[in-house]
């Protein structure tokens, strides 16, 4: 088959990588144009980029899929278009152009996880399984037909980017059988149910603030959904300290308080307490509990959080 493959990050670029492996290789591949990143703000390829470049692939990096740009799609006249975080929206025009349509392969289950951020929100919701869904593109958000499915556990410490790796090592083989399957007439498009539909938005920077009023465990969750992108936070002396591990444990003081300070970080929460177990004071490089105590000056009885917090 003639395959278009479009895509942009880490978990995309594994998949693409998958395909390749399998003799799978597209004649084109579509990603977002190169974007200043790091410290420096350099000028940086996207990970599919770099992938499909490797393997000497045709690479287009429109900012925009315009009606140029859909029309130049259909002109090379695809079977079957193959998405993965791709990151923009695709008009109907283009979504029927191929005879077996566009295929999105999602980082989580449907239709409870539709959306940019399923990974993350499924942490931050508790959950214990997600999976990896396949769908024939409509013009909806992740709404189209399933033709494949499969589920993960989630581990107590995983964490989205760990999530994400392991979800992108299972969508390669997923797709590559769901897609040849599909095009030999073996998988019928089973519509998604209307029950239990949800939306898992695109994070923003803040919704990486901890609040120190909610569950322990909820506390927790929220760190492993949000690392590492935004990142978890909160304050001290006026100062952001980011969270980058922690875990439920127990205790009991007013919400933010510093239960314990030596060795090991507990601090109570709207119900049990937290163990800050890795940190990262601004400016300074991330460490484990006990050096950061021994060096940043949190003692017992203070309180984290914002200021209308405390």
């Amino acid at each position: 088959m003639r395959l278009i493959f479009m895509g942009t990050p880490q978990y995309a670029a594994t998949i693409l990588r998958a395909l390749l492996d399998a003799g799978h290789a597209p004649y084109l591949v579509v990603t977002q144009p190169d974007r200043p990143a790091g410290r420096n703000q350099r000028l940086t390829s996207p990970p599919v980029k770099a992938v499909a470049e490797q393997a000497g692939l045709t690479v287009w990096q429109p900012e925009k899929v315009t009606r140029e740009i859909r029309d130049r799609l259909i002109d090379t006249r695809p079977d079957i278009i193959l998405v993965a975080a791709f990151g923009k929206i695709l008009r109907p025009a283009l979504l029927e152009a191929p005879p077996f349509g566009c295929l999105n392969v999602h980082a989580g289950l449907l239709p409870a996880y539709r959306g940019a951020a399923p990974v993350n929100w499924t942490l931050i919701h508790g959950e214990t399984k997600t999976g990896v869904t396949i769908i024939k593109m409509d013009e909806g958000i992740d709404t189209g037909p399933i033709l494949a499915v499969h589920e993960l556990a989630i581990e107590p410490d995983d964490n989205a980017g760990a999530l994400l790796e392991k979800m992108a090592a299972a969508a390669g083989p997923l797709l590559i059988d769901t897609m040849t399957r599909y095009a030999a007439g073996q998988i019928t498009p089973q519509p998604q149910p209307t029950a239990g539909a949800g939306y898992a938005p695109q994070l923003k920077k803040t919704d990486g603030l901890l609040n120190w009023r909610e569950p322990a465990q909820q506390i927790v969750n929220r760190v492993r959904g949000v690392t590492p992108w935004p990142g978890a936070y909160t304050y001290w002396r006026g100062k952001t300290i980011k969270v980058l591990a922690a875990r439920a444990v127990e205790g009991a003081g007013a919400p933010g308080a510093v239960l314990r300070a030596k060795k090991e970080l507990v601090v109570a929460a709207g119900t049990g307490a937290v163990s800050l177990c890795e940190l990262q004071m601004e400016g300074k490089k991330a460490m484990d509990a006990a050096a950061f105590l021994n060096g940043s000056g949190v003692t017992a009885g203070e309180r984290l959080g914002a200021p209308d917090e405390q």
